[in-house]
């Protein structure tokens, strides 16, 4: 790695690998060449992924201790291994690349408005008429005038 945290690379191939004894399991590898020229093993974390050979990788330093030969992991939710499908984590999440769960307001004409977070749009969207966003205040929570549309 050259004294750098992560390197970029592009995957070579994408397979799979089974770890040393006494663990069972099926681990997702890819093989991936680093800029520096050297072809590592790197694995794939989280569960579901959509990556193909020629696809631009992020590769950090991290050994998988059951896998011989594996010193590297992939960096999920960057380039284009993206995060994993259906995977929906509300603690831990920047592991597995998983961003927090966002619902789209709208209008009560039915335009979107603003994305935002689930965790704080349950307590608003109760409070709030419509749906409409809200702005964090002094630890409670209050409407946000500028941010509701005028009347058509």
């Amino acid at each position: 790695m050259e004294g750098c945290p992560q390197k970029t690379g592009i995957c070579l191939k994408v397979g799979t690998t089974k770890p040393k004894k006494p663990n069972s399991a099926v681990r997702k590898i890819a093989k991936v060449r680093l800029p520096t020229g050297h072809n590592v093993r790197a694995v794939i974390p989280g569960a579901g992924f959509d990556l193909m050979e020629h696809n631009t990788v992020l590769v950090r330093a991290g050994r998988v201790r059951d896998i011989p030969g594996v010193h590297y992991r992939l960096v999920r939710n960057k380039y284009d291994l993206g995060p994993p499908h259906g995977f929906q984590r509300q603690q831990r999440r920047s592991k597995f690349g998983v961003v927090n769960w966002v619902y789209l307001i709208r209008t009560p004409t039915g335009e979107p408005l603003q994305v935002v977070s689930s965790l704080r749009s349950r307590r608003q969207m109760a409070q709030a008429e419509w749906g409409l966003p809200q702005t964090w205040e002094r630890g409670k929570f209050k409407l946000n005038p500028r941010a509701i549309p005028e009347p058509k």
